[in-house]
């Protein structure tokens, strides 16, 4: 009896991948668990509220197809955005908030894509989600209109190691469909366009190489958009400390060692070029690690898509992180504007998850233990702060005498409501 149960248990977890709605299911479910007053109460948030919302609401459908903040155009978000403006009022974030979940359910989806391709144990698969789930860079960016652009990032990032070789035609329509509307919704996407060239040419993709294409047009509409409007003060700095200390301390040492702990390691590598060396070094070793030991032909092209896409994507998004130097040094901390590294940090969880593999299995599982626990542990804490800081939308509308001022997340923004 006790044979039989085992061998069951073991059936139903080797069959988990044929589960695809798990994956969203997962996912979802583990955002709740960190900020359910986002879910049950959703606010706008920042720009999502006082730039979109507020234009959105003047404007009609054209807003979606024209409407530019702060020099970079973004479809996905202008969309949901002029979505909320046809509900009630006190409704209205609640549209934002969940589709902007849904989108996050897509890329856990791919999730499941990318396990069943590469033979990824399951209990490696789901809790490589999870662990993403409830890294800072998510709690950065999930639940939000705005940061939909990150969202799309990690969707195009996925599938840069995702083979299309047995999609009919229709569904590949869709896929650039998919990447076109991604493309459209700021520039994090479009920084991945080189590694579909890459897969395309490893292998003989043509579907990764017509998707290198359309984010081609998409960074040429892009530039237009850039070069005519103003945008945001972004310093260029290339000292080496600023430079990769910040990817470096994010996607590997909070992973496994804790915002917390992390954020004494930035604070020692600023002040000891020697500490910043030996951080580097312990960086690029785990990393080279988990390379090696996803070495097998099946998986080796795409670990090493995975590690330069780490490299490459983080290190740009540290040189175009808003700001200057005294910006730039808050990025050597735990989770300090963790949405620059959340694709970095998407990378080397599913690396991790690809070395499962190998005979390692149980320590793999162990290791997204430690960085699930050290996830949960700063989302909570950070939702449950929000959650104390942040007034009800709902409630303010329900008690507002038109034309009136909404307060919405992070104190100091604001919406005028005219009626």
């Amino acid at each position: 009896m006790e044979s039989n149960s085992r061998r069951n248990l073991k059936s139903t977890l080797e069959n988990i991948h044929h589960y695809k709605w798990l994956y969203p299911l997962v996912a979802i479910t583990a955002l709740f668990c960190t900020a359910p007053f986002l879910f049950l109460d959703p606010r706008f948030w920042a720009e999502e509220g006082s730039v979109y919302y507020q234009a959105a609401i003047a404007s009609n459908y054209t807003f979606v197809f024209t409407f530019i903040a702060q020099g970079n155009y973004q479809f996905l978000t202008n969309l949901l955005v002029f979505l909320s403006t046809h509900v009630d009022t006190k409704y209205a974030p609640a549209v934002t908030t969940y589709l902007s979940i849904a989108l996050f359910a897509v890329v856990a989806m791919q999730f499941n894509v990318i396990a069943k391709q590469y033979k990824i144990p399951p209990e490696a698969s789901i809790l490589s989600l999870v662990a993403f789930s409830l890294s800072p860079a998510t709690a950065e960016i999930f639940a939000s209109a705005t940061n939909i652009q990150w969202i799309a990032a990690l969707s195009i990032t996925l599938m840069t190691i995702t083979d299309y070789s047995e999609d009919q035609q229709g569904r590949r329509l869709w896929i650039y469909g998919w990447v076109l509307a991604c493309g459209m919704t700021g520039v994090p996407s479009l920084l991945l366009t080189p590694f579909f060239f890459i897969q395309a040419y490893l292998n003989k993709s043509r579907t990764h190489f017509n998707i290198a294409c359309v984010l081609v047009a998409c960074i040429a509409v892009q530039a237009i958009v850039m070069t005519g409007t103003s945008h945001p003060t972004r310093q260029l700095i290339f000292a080496p400390r600023l430079l990769f200390g910040p990817f470096l301390l994010q996607t590997v040492f909070t992973q496994f060692t804790g915002p917390g702990f992390t954020k004494t390691l930035g604070a020692m590598v600023v002040g000891s070029r020697a500490f910043f060396l030996a951080i580097a070094t312990i960086g690029v070793t785990v990393v080279g690690v988990l390379l090696y030991f996803s070495r097998e032909k099946s998986t080796r092209n795409a670990a090493i898509t995975l590690v330069l896409t780490w490299i490459f994507v983080s290190i740009l998004q540290t040189l175009g992180a808003l700001g200057g130097v005294p910006e730039k040094l808050r990025l050597l901390s735990g989770a300090g504007a963790a949405r620059y590294y959340a694709t970095g940090t998407l990378a080397i969880l599913v690396l991790l998850s690809f070395t499962a593999r190998s005979r390692g299995r149980i320590i793999v599982a162990i290791a997204f233990v430690v960085v699930v626990i050290n996830g949960a542990s700063y989302s909570q804490s950070t939702q449950r702060n929000r959650a104390a800081h942040s007034l009800s939308w709902k409630d303010q509308v329900q008690s507002c005498q038109f034309p009136c001022t909404v307060k919405i997340w992070p104190e100091g923004w604001t919406v005028t409501l005219q009626h």
